[in-house]
């Protein structure tokens, strides 16, 4: 009976051989089909491993800087339709606020520069110079509540330094700039309040809560100012380009020197001096204008005349008329300028 036996467990073995074939069978093609689809599962489906890796971190573990870390820095610059200021507070923060186009007015010896704030801007400013020199800056705003008197901060004299008024350029607009310029608190006070003739520098105590001003205005052309000068005028043609409207306000007075000669001088609202010497026979000798100048026989397009034939009192009316005059540096620059217009010295005593 042994041989029908020892025939039985080769079947069995090759029964077991074949479902193990077919196990691995199915199992390589369910791996194929994994593999093949795999792009095509939506990510709900994927395994919970797998969306993990996939997905963006929590909004929660985000690295987002803390607010208070952030250092304060300039606001975006609105789309101001003329010009803007950046006022700094003291705590760092930057406000950018809108203003209007520079307005001029002169008092005396003093011009006033101003801008009105435009929009829901609230800062207006007031800039006041002599001689080309700024001597005073009000930077003022409405009341920040009901009942609360209205915001004022500003410099005068020596602590207005950084900010300068420049030259005037082809078309005679000056730039009027300041960089971090500091401003304290004033006082209530209209706008239009008289400076005092001596003011001391303020102490360190009073600039506590500061504010400091950057601003690069543009003025308009000193021509354009009906009221630079209410008087006569010269008109001076530069040879870099600007015209300046030379105003003299009325003159500066004369002086006779030790051989009879006469020196006519005119002093204008910027600083510029232009004196006109005249020799003892009447008739003009040498023009200056700061560095540049011409002497007869150079100084063409000249005249002088005073009313009522009294030309040779040296302290008589004496107007003097300019048609092309060139006046030339004497140094290597080449610089030139030429005068027109008239200026009037009124009457002196003697």
């Amino acid at each position: 009976m042994s041989p029908p036996q020892a025939n039985r467990r080769p079947t069995v073995t090759g029964i077991a051989l074949a479902l193990g074939g077919v196990v691995l069978a199915l199992a390589a093609a369910l791996a194929w089909l994994l593999l093949s689809d795999a792009s095509d599962v939506p990510p709900s489906s994927m395994p919970v491993a797998q969306v993990a890796e996939t997905a963006s971190p929590p909004a929660e573990h985000a690295a987002v800087p803390s607010p208070a870390a952030t250092p304060p820095g300039p606001a975006a610059s609105p789309p101001c339709p003329h010009q803007h200021l950046e006022v700094t507070s003291a705590g760092g923060r930057v406000q950018t606020t809108c203003v209007s186009v520079t307005q001029t007015s002169q008092s005396g010896s003093v011009r006033t520069y101003r801008v009105e704030p435009e929009g829901v801007s609230r800062w207006a400013l007031r800039v006041r110079v002599v001689e080309g020199r700024v001597i005073g800056v009000r930077l003022s705003a409405p009341p920040g509540a009901p009942g609360a008197p209205p915001q004022a901060y500003g410099c005068m004299r020596d602590d207005c330094a950084r900010m300068s008024l420049g030259p005037p350029d082809a078309h005679g607009v000056r730039r009027l700039a300041s960089q971090q310029l500091p401003l304290r608190a004033l006082p209530a006070a209209p706008a239009s309040a008289p400076l005092a003739a001596s003011v001391p520098r303020a102490p360190p105590e009073a600039w506590a809560g500061a504010l400091r001003l950057t601003a690069l205005l543009e003025t308009p052309p000193d021509r354009q100012t009906a009221l630079a000068c209410p008087t006569s005028s010269l008109g001076v043609v530069d040879s870099g380009g600007p015209v300046v409207d030379f105003c003299p306000l009325g003159g500066a007075g004369f002086e006779v020197a030790d051989d009879g000669r006469l020196r006519y001088r005119f002093d204008d609202l910027e600083g510029r001096h232009l004196v006109i010497g005249m020799a003892t026979d009447g008739s003009i000798d040498t023009i200056t204008l700061g560095e540049l100048g011409c002497a007869m026989p150079a100084c063409g397009g000249v005249t002088t005349s005073s009313p009522g034939g009294d030309a040779e009192h040296p302290g008589a009316q004496r107007t003097f008329a300019f048609s092309g005059t060139t006046l030339r540096a004497s140094g290597p620059s080449g610089r030139s300028a030429a005068l027109n217009g008239s200026v009037v010295m009124p009457p002196q005593d003697p």
